[in-house]
């Protein structure tokens, strides 16, 4: 069996290093020059259903280099209002649920640090520059893919890991439609130094947080913090660095301490904001009446970090007759960012497809085993869609009485700590199931 990866994003190389663990032939393209083209982006928080998904997909030296380059554990989740004060703190052992093994944990990672460690040990298996145009199938034998070079490649199955704009969907469902949420989101990140460390709130320092506002405006921050590992556990990081074929330069890189905002709001609000303008003066209009020290996290922000990014979804996609293509992460299923599980259902996508792929290499119908995993994927990825809709609706919504009753229920949650075990227990665990194990 032979499979081919188009796109080596997350999901594509996660895939890439699960079907080496299995021992399946495999081959991935991506339309970027070389490596070093996307290594590109913030923080990532990789939560228990991403990090049970990496476990099973990564061999013990790089799943090693993870846990050792993710940033300092910082404890939970908060909600806050616009002047700082805490709504709600939700400790991360009752987000995630009580477990002793650090594949059910939840972790910040460097997204570039990531991608570093999902290459170590697919050189042989990589094509880079290579634009995919199309597919065709081999009587009943396999699938042919094309690329923009002239080039052609044949595989028993064809997986569309190419992203939201995937070249592979619009050729396998040529109906699925990516479409523009009501929501616009302006982010940024302030680096954490000995000066800024200083005037930043510490509950921003501490952990990531939420701040609810009374009126239509969403505000995320999320601390991404190496410092004391880069002080205590020098010898354990430099040890699994080494082992992965990683160099401690390449982590130091990756893991410049920050924090990072996001200013999230209806796209009315910002109908006239362009793509070259400073965003921080026009995100501090919008906060008047805010914690100065909010205002200021997002005036000493990295004036190269700013992005503008209109927030998009996919619409639900029905069940299609299986076949040798098919498709995973946001390719298939692109979800608003709020809810945090874009890049984890990839990587969730990519172990349930090797356990599929597994099975029928031991004998199993190859179609059959392909259809097993489109229902999972669908199933999982589109539930986690919804729920990514629906926080996308609550940021920006301008219902006040709402906002106003959501701020009352997380402080009676502070203060009856059984209100809020039914209120937040399991979060990120509960929701989705658990199908990586």
């Amino acid at each position: 069996m032979h499979i081919l990866i188009i796109g080596a994003g997350i999901g594509g190389l996660c895939l890439g290093q699960a079907l080496k663990k299995a021992g399946i032939s495999f081959a991935i393209y991506e339309r970027n020059v070389d490596s070093a083209s996307w290594l590109e982006g913030y923080r990532i928080h990789v939560n228990p259903v991403g990090s049970q998904s990496l476990h099973g997909c990564l061999p013990e030296t790089l799943w090693q280099a993870f846990l050792a380059g993710t940033a300092d554990v910082k404890e939970g989740f908060g909600f806050l209002t616009e002047q700082l004060e805490e709504l709600v703190h939700i400790d991360e052992s009752l987000m995630v649920g009580a477990h002793p093994l650090a594949q059910h944990g939840q972790y910040a990672m460097s997204r570039i640090l990531l991608r570093k460690i999902l290459l170590v040990g697919l050189e042989d298996h990589l094509y880079f520059n290579k634009r995919f145009e199309r597919y065709a199938f081999v009587e009943q034998t396999g699938v042919h893919a094309f690329f923009a070079d002239g080039t052609q490649a044949w595989g028993d199955v064809l997986v569309g890991a190419d992203g939201a704009n995937s070249v592979v969907r619009k050729q396998l469902l040529p109906q699925a439609q990516r479409v523009e949420t009501d929501a616009i989101a302006l982010a940024g990140r302030t680096r954490l130094t000995a000066s800024s460390r200083q005037w930043i709130p510490p509950v921003l320092q501490a952990h990531m947080n939420v701040v609810m506002a009374k009126r239509k405006f969403f505000f995320f921050s999320a601390p991404f913090d190496h410092q004391q590992k880069l002080r205590h556990a020098n010898p354990q990081l430099r040890q699994a660095m080494d082992k992965a074929g990683l160099s401690w330069t390449d982590y130091i890189k990756a893991n410049e301490d920050y924090v990072l905002w996001s200013f999230i709001t209806h796209r009315n609000e910002l109908a006239t904001v362009s793509q070259t303008e400073d965003l921080r003066p026009i995100v501090v209009d919008k906060m008047a009446g805010w914690h100065p020290q909010l205002k200021q996290l997002v005036n000493q922000a990295d004036e190269s970090s700013l992005t503008r990014l209109a927030i998009k979804t996919m619409l639900p996609i029905q069940p299609w007759v299986t076949s040798r293509v098919t498709m995973l992460g946001d390719a298939v299923h692109n979800m608003p960012p709020l809810y945090g599980m874009g890049a984890n259902m990839a990587m969730h996508d990519a172990l349930i497809l090797q356990q599929k792929l597994i099975e029928s290499s031991k004998g199993s119908p190859l179609l059959g085993a392909l259809s097993e995993y489109e229902q999972i994927m669908l199933t999982t990825g589109f539930k986690a869609v919804g729920l990514a809709v629906g926080y996308t609706h609550q940021a920006i919504s301008n219902n006040s009485l709402m906002r106003s009753i959501n701020r009352t229920w997380f402080r009676l949650c502070t203060k009856f700590s059984l209100l809020k075990q039914l209120t937040f227990g399991n979060t990120w665990k509960g929701k989705l199931g658990d199908r990586t194990t």
